[in-house]
């Protein structure tokens, strides 16, 4: 069987639903959309405000102390700590103390007030979660003790940068440890950039 031209050229004018239905979104878009408006407004930006419904950080003097014996100081993300010279540090940020608990050193970009008062609430969080003891602030610094002595984080802020520390263990640090942790906070200073 053969068809005609004339059965080919109705063929071929009869559109496909599929652009029938492209264009039918495409008029409704554009009508949505105003046309071509001259006086263009521009789409309100939300205001982010800082740990809406977050953990309320009681304020607090920063926990200061020295050391007592021997110490090291380390350097990791331009954060320098100093912490006792019987806690060994593995050189890639991490550690563990006498009793078996892991340390961490971090530090990096904090560029806003709000995004320093999401890491403060992270800080908090993960407090709440493991069985916060104690929890202080200020403005550029936040401090969660875990109950027990089973550790502590310690995050300080330095302009567009910050510093932490936190020590995690399983059971309770020994007194001579407990007693070391406000010289570690004490110690924290950011290294300067090189120009």
């Amino acid at each position: 069987m053969t068809r005609s031209l004339c059965d080919n050229h109705r063929m071929k004018r009869k559109p496909p639903v599929i652009h029938t239905i492209m264009a039918l979104f495409l008029i409704v878009t554009l009508a949505a959309c105003g046309g071509g408006s001259s006086s263009p407004t521009p789409t309100p930006q939300p205001q982010v405000t800082p740990t809406p419904g977050g953990i309320d950080i009681p304020r607090g003097e920063r926990p200061s102390g020295s050391f007592s014996g021997l110490s090291q100081r380390l350097l990791f993300d331009r954060c320098r700590v100093t912490i006792p010279l019987t806690w060994t540090s593995f050189g890639n940020q991490t550690g563990v103390t006498p009793t078996g608990a892991n340390f961490t050193i971090n530090g990096g970009s904090i560029p806003t007030d709000v995004a320093w008062e999401r890491a403060v609430q992270l800080v908090a969080s993960q407090a709440t979660r493991r069985g916060v003891g104690e929890m202080i602030r200020g403005d550029d610094w936040v401090y969660a003790k875990l109950a027990n002595d089973r550790g502590f984080t310690y995050r300080v802020r330095f302009g567009d940068r910050f510093c932490d520390v936190a020590v995690l263990g399983t059971g309770p640090a020994s007194g001579d440890e407990v007693s070391a942790w406000p010289a570690i906070i004490n110690s924290i200073e950011l290294e300067p950039s090189e120009p």
